[in-house]
Parts: C-alpha cells; structure tokens; sequence
C-alpha cells in the first residue's frame, strides 16, 4: 500500500473528538477523507490527535468547515449521541475494532473479515450436512 507510518511518540492516542465527529456526522460523504486524514496526523506525522487544531486541520481537509463541526462534536447532544452508541456497544459484546456481525455470529478482528464473509455459506452447509434447518 506504500502507507507512511511513523511510530507514534504518544499511544494510546486520545480520539475522543475525533470519534465524536464520526459518531455525530457518520452518514455523511465527506467521512472517509476526515478518517484518512486523522490517521495521517496520527501515524504518518506523528501529530496528536487529541489536539483540536489537528483535529480540526483534518476537517478542513475533508472540506469542511471545522468551527462548525467542532462545535456539533462538543455539544451535548454529540456527546449524549456517543455515550449511547458506547451502552450498545456493550449490551452486544463488542470490545474490540473492527468487530463484524453475521446472523448474530460476532467476528472480532480484520483477521476475520474472510471468515466472516463467508459465514452465511458455512452455516447453509453445515445446516445441509446436518439436516438442520
């Protein structure tokens, strides 16, 4: 992939706006720039990511305007929005990134990306070969 990574002077780092930006804005199509320029920050430059002025050089990135979605991030209805996204986070059994369900099957880790695609033919055969429906 040719990726920069710079072993970061500071882990674990402190992502707490930046994930209130994506929890708050997660529909909308500028996400992926604004992901890929806060892991840039993170582990291509070394910057802190906890630090509104990286943070927000990362919107401006993305096209925004990062007055404006700092300060939706910072309300208490964003805050209030990720708390909850937290509490169901836990009420499922997700602990770890990324995490994948199927037919309610957890998968944790990229490492079982494959597997997890591939799950729904795994239980139509073993349904088949044990005659379950």
């Amino acid at each position: 992939y040719e990726l920069i990574f710079i072993k970061p002077s500071r882990y674990p780092n402190g992502a707490r706006l930046a994930t209130r930006i994506l929890c708050w804005y997660q529909q909308q199509s500028w996400l992926p720039v604004f992901v890929r320029a806060v892991f840039h920050a993170a582990y291509a430059q070394d910057r802190n990511i906890a630090d509104e002025k990286v943070i927000a050089d990362c919107v401006a990135i993305a096209g925004q305007d990062p007055l404006t979605v700092i300060e939706q991030a910072n309300s208490m209805e964003a805050k209030a929005r990720l708390h909850l996204q937290n509490q169901q986070a836990i009420r499922l059994g997700i602990f770890d990134a990324p995490f994948f369900q199927v037919q309610q099957e957890p998968f944790c880790g990229l490492d079982r990306l494959s597997m997890a695609l591939d799950w729904p033919q795994f239980q139509s055969d073993c349904c088949r070969q044990t005659g379950a429906a």
